[in-house]
Parts: C-alpha cells; sequence; structure tokens
C-alpha cells in the first residue's frame, strides 16, 4: 500500500519530456490506448482516471475496450493504492468495460508511469486479433499521501461497475464512522451485492502482513511464534535441524538450564502458560503461569498478556488489547501513556527514550487493527460488522478482491471458475489511539461548493466559492467561532521536479454559527444515531486555483478554528483536503466534461449528489402537469452532442416522506416510450431536454437525480401540489 509519495511507484520522466508536454502527461485525465494492434484504427480503446467530488474526493478509474471481439484481463497498479485489476468483455464499436470508484479525504499526487510496474498492462485472454500482451501505455495515475485528516462523521465507500449490456454494479463496500454518544464513534463496515449474481470477496487485515498476537511473524501469510517454533525459529523458514531445539528464537542442541524439552520447544516450566508445571499442561483463558502454578488475572490488573497480569485501561504496553503499545505510536518520543484502554497519547518532551530496531534484529509482525473479511452475498445481501471506539477515524489504505459467480479467491489467487479477481482500491477507516475525543472536537463532514463551470469541481484557473461543514465530535459546545482557510503551495506530480502550486484564498476568516456538542446517548454502532447537523461558514470563503495546478488531484489545506468555550478560550487546526477537477480537451473529448449549464427555469439548478443542501425552484408545481427539463454539457467551450458525450440519464426519484420511488414504474417522459430514463439533444436549442410527466406522481416534495456523461451524478428538487 502507498501512503507516501514514492513509496511504491518509482516514477521516471526526463526533464526534455516534462519541457516538452508542459506536464500535461503527468497529469491528463484520459489516455486513448491502442489494444488491437491495429494501424488503420489507431487508439480505439480509452483509460480514464477522473475527480468526481470534492471532500471526499471520489475518484473514477475507467477502462474502455473498443477492440472489437478482444477479450481482456488488464492490471493497473497506478490507478490508485493497491491498483486496479480486472477483465474486459469482448470489446465492441461502443465500447465495453468496467469502472472502479474510491474516496479519500487524503491528498491525491498525480504521476504517470512507464513500466507494467506502475502503468497499465492488457493481457488478451480471447478474440480475433493476433495481440497478445499490449502496454505500458502512461496512463495517468494517482497515489495518496496522508494529509492529517481525521473523522468522526465520514463514509468512505469503494464499488466495481462492469458496463457489458447491460451494465451492473457488482458490489459496493462502504466504511463509516458516525457519532453515537458525545464521547463516541461508531465504526461499521458494509457491504452490498446489487447485481443480480452472487458475489464473493476477501478484504485482508490491516495492516498488510499483521497477526494477532505479539512476538509473531507472518510467514507467507501464516501467523508463527518465532521464539519457539522450530520450522521458523528467529525466521520465517528457519528449521533446526534434527535433535535440536528453538529457545528464544534460536536453534540450540540443548536446552539451557532451567528449561525443558517440550517436543522440539526448550521452555521454562516455571513461567510458561502452555507448558505450565509440565509439558502441555496449558493455562485456561486469562491465567498466566507463575512458579510453576495457573493463576487467573483479576481486577484491576485482569488480563493476561504476555504471562503478564495487566491492567488495560492503564498500560502503556497494552492499552486496550494486548500488545497495543502506546509507546510504538508515538515514534517523535518513543513514550505514550494510555487514557481508560480507549486511546493513546503521547508524552512531550521524551525524546530519546525510543529506541529503533537494530540491524539484524527481527521486527515482529504488526499487531492486526482489522481482521480480514471473506463473504459471499447472493443478489441483495448485506455484509456488516460493527465496533465502538472513543478515538476519532484515521484513513488507511486496504485492498479488496472480487469473484463474480466464483467462490473468494483460493491459494493460486483465481476465482473458482478459473478467473482472476477484480481487484481495486478500498479505503479503511479505523481507530486513531492517538486522537481521543476531547470536550470540543472538531472535524470536516462535507463540503459545498460554488464554481463558475457549475460541475462542482474548481478547475485550475478557475474561481470558486466554498463553505465547509463540520460537526463537533465531542459533547461541549463552542461559541463565538471563528474559522481561518489556507491551501499552502505544494509539489502534486511526481515527476522528480519541485514545482509547489497554491490555492489562493480571499476573505480567509470567516465566522461559524454556534457549534453544538454531540448529544450523549447510551446507543451503540448498531443503533439509530444521535440527531445532529453540522455546520457551515455563514459567507463563502473565496478561491482561486493557480492555472497551472494539477488537475484530477486533492489540495491539502487546513481550517484554523477559534472560540469560546465555558472553560475559556479554545483553538484547533482541522486538515482538509479539496478535490481539483481536470481540464477537458476538446480536441479528444473521451465523454469527458468540465461544465454544466441547468436546470433552466422552471426546475432548479442541479448540483453535486452529495451535496446535503438540494436546490428547489421558487415555486411549487401543479401536480399533473409536465415540465421541461433543459442542460447542457461542455468541455472547456465545446458544447457537447449526442456524437461527443453519452446522453444525460435520470437514475433515481425519492420523495421526502415515502423514500425512492422506481422510475420504471411512473410516466416520466411525454414520449411513445414513457419509461425512458434518457434526455434526448435539441439541435434548434443546442442543449438537451427531458419532458418531466407528472401525472403519474401524487403530491410531495421530490428529489430527481441525473447522471451527466456517465460519470457524475447532479440532483435537483421540486414540489407537486
Amino acid at each position: 500500500m502507498q501512503e507516501r509519495r514514492n513509496s511504491i511507484h518509482a516514477i521516471i520522466l526526463l526533464a526534455v519530456a516534462i519541457a516538452i508536454l508542459g506536464g500535461f502527461a503527468a497529469w491528463a485525465a484520459s489516455k486513448s490506448v491502442d489494444l488491437d494492434g491495429k494501424s488503420t484504427n489507431g487508439a480505439e480503446s480509452s483509460v480514464s482516471l477522473t475527480v468526481l467530488s470534492t471532500f471526499p474526493a471520489k475518484i473514477e478509474n475507467k477502462v474502455t475496450n473498443k477492440a472489437i471481439g478482444d477479450t481482456f484481463s488488464f492490471n493497473w497498479l497506478s490507478a490508485g493504492p493497491g491498483g486496479f485489476a480486472s477483465s474486459l468483455g469482448a470489446g465492441t464499436s461502443t465500447g465495453v468495460g468496467v469502472k472502479w470508484t474510491w474516496q479519500t479525504s487524503q491528498t491525491v499526487y498525480s504521476f504517470t508511469g512507464n513500466a507494467c510496474t506502475n502503468d497499465i498492462c492488457f493481457n488478451k485472454t480471447g478474440g480475433p486479433d493476433p495481440v497478445t500482451a499490449r502496454g505500458p501505455f502512461a496512463v495517468p495515475g494517482r497515489s495518496l499521501t496522508a494529509s492529517g485528516v481525521t473523522l468522526s462523521n465520514a463514509s468512505l465507500s469503494s464499488s466495481l461497475l462492469a458496463f457489458f449490456s447491460p451494465p451492473k454494479v457488482l458490489f459496493q463496500v462502504t466504511s463509516i464512522v458516525g457519532p453515537t454518544s458525545g464521547s463516541s464513534v461508531g465504526y461499521t463496515t458494509a457491504v452490498n451485492n446489487t447485481s443480480p449474481t452472487t458475489v464473493t470477496l476477501d478484504i485482508p487485515a490491516y495492516p498488510p502482513g499483521c497477526c494477532n498476537d505479539v512476538h509473531q511473524l507472518n510467514c507467507d501469510g501464516s501467523c508463527v511464534y518465532y521464539l519457539t517454533d522450530p520450522l521458523n525459529c528467529g525466521a520465517c523458514g528457519n528449521q533446526c535441524a534434527a535433535g535440536s531445539a528453538c529457545y528464544d528464537g534460536v536453534c540450540v542442541a540443548a536446552c539451557p538450564a532451567g528449561t525443558t524439552l517440550c517436543g522440539e520447544t526448550c521452555v521454562d516450566l516455571l513461567n510458561d502458560p502452555l507448558n505450565c508445571g509440565a509439558c502441555g499442561n496449558a493455562c485456561g483463558d486469562n491465567q498466566i503461569c507463575t512458579s510453576g502454578a495457573c493463576f487467573s488475572c483479576r481486577p484491576p490488573e485482569g488480563t493476561a498478556c504476555d504471562n503478564h497480569c495487566v491492567n488495560i485501561r492503564t498500560d502503556s504496553q497494552n492499552c486496550g488489547g494486548c500488545g497495543i503499545n502506546c509507546n510504538d505510536l508515538c515514534p517523535s518520543t518513543g513514550q505514550g501513556t494510555c487514557s481508560q484502554g480507549k486511546s493513546c497519547t503521547c508524552v512531550p518532551g521524551a525524546g530519546g527514550l525510543f529506541s529503533p530496531p537494530q540491524v539484524g534484529e527481527v521486527i515482529e509482525a504488526p499487531l492486526c487493527e482489522s481482521q480480514r473479511i471473506q463473504e459471499t452475498l447472493v443478489p441483495g445481501a448485506t455484509f456488516k460488522e460493527c465496533r465502538n471506539s472513543s478515538v476519532l477515524a484515521k484513513e488507511v489504505a486496504n485492498t479488496v478482491a472480487i469473484c463474480d459467480g466464483g467462490n473468494v479467491p483460493g491459494t493460486d489467487g483465481l476465482c473458482d471458475n478459473g478467473a482472476p479477481p477484480s481487484v481495486g482500491t478500498y479505503r479503511v477507516l479505523l481507530p486513531d489511539l492517538t486522537k481521543p475525543i476531547q470536550p470540543i472536537t472538531i472535524t470536516p463532514s462535507w463540503l459545498q461548493l460554488f464554481d463558475a463551470s457549475g460541475d462542482g469541481l474548481p478547475q485550475p484557473g478557475e474561481p470558486a466559492g466554498l463553505k465547509f461543514y463540520v460537526v463537533n465530535a465531542g459533547a461541549s459546545n463552542l461559541t463565538n467561532v471563528l474559522a481561518t482557510f489556507s491551501c499552502p503551495a505544494v509539489d502534486l506530480v511526481d515527476d522528480g521536479v519541485d514545482l509547489p502550486v497554491g490555492i489562493g484564498v480571499t476573505n480567509a476568516t470567516r465566522s461559524y454559527p454556534n457549534i453544538p456538542g454531540t448529544p450523549g446517548t447510551s446507543g451503540d454502532c448498531n443503533s439509530p444515531p444521535p440527531t445532529f447537523t453540522p455546520v457551515g461558514n455563514a459567507l463563502q470563503f473565496d478561491l482561486s486555483v493557480a492555472a497551472n495546478h494539477p488537475g484530477e488531484t486533492t489540495h491539502p489545506c487546513n481550517l484554523h478554528f477559534t472560540g469560546s468555550t465555558s472553560g475559556g478560550p479554545f483553538t484547533q487546526d482541522v486538515p482538509v483536503t479539496v478535490g481539483i477537477g481536470g481540464q477537458c480537451d476538446p480536441t479528444n473529448v473521451q465523454g469527458d466534461f468540465d461544465g454544466l449549464v441547468g436546470l433552466d427555469s422552471p426546475m432548479a439548478k442541479l448540483v453535486p449528489e452529495e451535496d446535503l443542501i438540494t436546490p428547489f425552484p421558487a415555486k411549487a408545481f401543479q401536480q399533473g402537469k409536465t415540465r421541461p427539463m433543459r442542460l447542457k454539457v461542455f468541455c472547456g467551450t465545446l458544447n457537447l452532442d449526442d456524437s461527443l458525450t453519452d446522453l444525460p440519464q435520470i437514475v433515481g426519484l425519492s420523495e421526502a416522506t415515502h423514500g425512492t420511488i422506481d422510475i420504471t414504474k411512473i410516466n416520466l417522459n411525454d414520449e411513445a416510450n414513457p419509461f425512458d430514463p434518457f434526455f434526448k439533444y435539441i439541435p434548434q436549442t443546442q442543449s438537451w431536454g427531458y419532458q418531466t410527466r407528472t401525472k403519474g406522481l401524487a403530491k410531495g416534495t421530490y428529489t430527481i437525480f441525473i447522471r451527466i456523461a456517465n460519470k457524475k451524478i447532479y440532483k435537483a428538487g421540486f414540489v407537486l401540489n
């Protein structure tokens, strides 16, 4: 997994190439690729990477196959942390393919690879053309770096969509964190199979190579006690010779004085809980071995950890559980304290106490922070697991492997139908033991953007305004609130050239309404969450994105809060990120767009679906009347018609009281095909149109969802009376 720039992908771009291309190749959104190897039709297929939303940023990796009749598998290692690997069905003239979407609150960097280890490569699996392997193609790639964003109310989703015929979403996995009380948040992993076939998935434990106990090594996926295992004595695969034994990680010909040979292991019968007083005499759960006898641990030192009774509420080396060492979580000082077994606090000014591993010293496997998930989900099924914590969420990188219709990948890495699984980035929210929830703890929730192009993303060179909405995970109230917004210059292109770019901010200090604390409840993460509303700045911050800013990235920024509490003045820095869209190339549209106008009157303006605020027309509509919807889609200044972009499509309708409404059950379009969800291009007005027939709708408050260019979903509201 890649959490820092250059930690996995080696990026090589010659300076002369940078000068010639002006950096565009490093942050282009799309790349035409030649999969069939025919010179007659050139680069007929495409690979694209697009930022779809501002915060948390939603990234779309899309691979389209137009090599007619040819099927492929591919591995796009630079699509994001963990990469993206899948299969492509037989190509058609209009294209088939797959999309992987994933969300992140971290900083997204741009680069272009030039080898299969950091780019995309294809292997033909069938079809008429003689090509076999294709690539690398120097397609756009993304890496991440931690930006310090911690959360108390967020939802990060990843999903895989195959746009064969018909398109289907194979699965969606979501990592959710939300308040359950004034001092606690709930963590939930939810997996939904919305496809018509059975789907199996495998999400590995985190961090990679972790084990569930101390003094273990991960040897090819198996956790072993290297101190006593004669097959892995001191190191994976170090097998002790016949007649010898493993003692303290070293193979010995004879057991040292004071120890006894039990099988092939030298043990101290006085202090070994697995061989206490005699070989094979194992102590029970929560017992330790002392002087050759088993004793139960009792409060307050009520937990047995590494043959010691400890208080996991206060023990810095076993904080909340065995082996959770606060000292290891404080690399700058090497010393931490444990608070109620729920969080770690680093001790300031304690430098010099932490000793890094020496050369040759065994580095034990990290303890698992999340367990492996292997599930088979029938159509419509949901898997969910849940836990509570009194600390904020950190975002970490993981991957998920999916088999469409087959069992989870076996030891050979293949599904049981012989096909490779689809693998993609999965961003996980896990407790950060170094970030306990204080009486006032401000974290970002969502961003409302006002941009000139209307697509809900600021592009390089485009001015924009924004309101950042936050929540208070603590129980106390914050008053007299001011926040100062800043986005320092950083280098967001991994090309070996340090060219930092920034986002200018005017009206950088704005007032916020009072930010209430989260009300206390007795619920857990399976119970309904407390009612709270994210709070945003009263007047927008005004941004100016530099014209040379890389597109399809996210920029690290900061909100500096000040205010008053019952205990006196308050201040806190809240790291945030802002997604920056790419600039569409009018000479090579490839389904991209970077401008949206509409919906025109009498409907309300479209906003991104993730906005919490849905716009409504100034007046309600009369039930039963037909209302026109009009919009325009742009690539730069080029007005996109039906020859240049996918048709805008109605993908959802909901009513405030009755919830989701199946659009195939009602007559929306006043045409021969009443269930046609697609807009029609009107050459006379150079716009897209749809006649919204409301005869089949009851009176109520509605929200309609429209997908533009088969990429991003927008919404608008209307009222029928």
